[in-house]
C-alpha cells in the first residue's frame, strides 16, 4: 500500500493546484482519491448532468467537448496532471462540458463533498480551483459564441 500512496502522491504533485498543499494536506487528499481505469471512448463527465465527483488525470488523454447548437464541439484536450470536473463538484453546479477518453486512462476520482474539509484548511487551493473554473467558463463561452 505504501508504494501506491507514494505513486499517487507523486502523480498528484504533477497537478499545479494540488501542488499548493503541504505534506499533511497531500496525505489527506491521497487517502480520499479512488483510482479508476477507463477504456478509450468512455464518457467520464456529461455536460448538463450533476455529480459531486471530480478527477485528476493520472495517465492517458481526454478531450473536452461542449454542446454548440446541438453538435458536440471539441474545445481542448487534457494530459496527465490535469484536474477536471472540480467546479461542478465543489460548487454544486451542473457540468458545463463533456469529458471523454481519447486513449485508455487512469484517474483519481474524488468525492467533492469529502474534499470540502481539506479545502477549508487550504483556502489558497480552493481559490486556485475557483479561478481555474472561471477561466474555463470564459473559454467555454468564447467557444460557444465563435463562428467556427
Amino acid at each position: 500500500m505504501t508504494t501506491e500512496i507514494t505513486d499517487k502522491e507523486s502523480l498528484i504533485g504533477q497537478s499545479k493546484i494540488f501542488g499548493l498543499l503541504d505534506a499533511d494536506g497531500l496525505k489527506e487528499l491521497v487517502a480520499l482519491g479512488e483510482s479508476q481505469e477507463m477504456p478509450q471512448g468512455e464518457i467520464i463527465i456529461r455536460e448538463g448532468e450533476w455529480d459531486s465527483t471530480f478527477y485528476l488525470l493520472l495517465s492517458g488523454t481526454v478531450e473536452v467537448l461542449i454542446d454548440k447548437f446541438g453538435e458536440a464541439h471539441r474545445v481542448g484536450s487534457l494530459q496527465p496532471g490535469a484536474v477536471f470536473g472540480e467546479i461542478a463538484a465543489l460548487v454544486g453546479e451542473n457540468r458545463t462540458a463533456t469529458v471523454q477518453t481519447v486513449t485508455p486512462v487512469k484517474v483519481l476520482a474524488f468525492d467533492g463533498t469529502k474534499i470540502q474539509g481539506i479545502l477549508k484548511k487550504y483556502p489558497v487551493v480552493r481559490e486556485a480551483i475557483m479561478k481555474l473554473g472561471l477561466k474555463r467558463s470564459e473559454d467555454t463561452m468564447r467557444e460557444m459564441l465563435s463562428d467556427d
